[in-house]
């Protein structure tokens, strides 16, 4: 998200967030929510600790994320 801020404050456009302030704020809790939430889950270290149902649990909270239940 810091590279796509310097990038939309330092070249012309087109804009990567929107010009409004509380959309662009959106913008950033939906990336963080994935950054933080989200990508984690997909990281092989975690994944290699829970064994044979990594895969489910995995799936899980991933979709969970993205429709906004977690």
């Amino acid at each position: 998200l810091a590279i796509i801020q310097y990038l939309d404050e330092t070249r012309p456009g087109p804009r990567l967030l929107p010009e409004d302030s509380k959309k662009r704020a959106q913008v950033r809790m939906i990336s963080d929510h994935i950054t933080s939430g989200i990508q984690p889950l997909q990281n092989l270290h975690v994944l290699q600790k829970l064994g044979d149902e990594k895969l489910q649990w995995a799936q899980y909270f991933i979709i969970s994320g993205f429709q906004g239940e977690i």
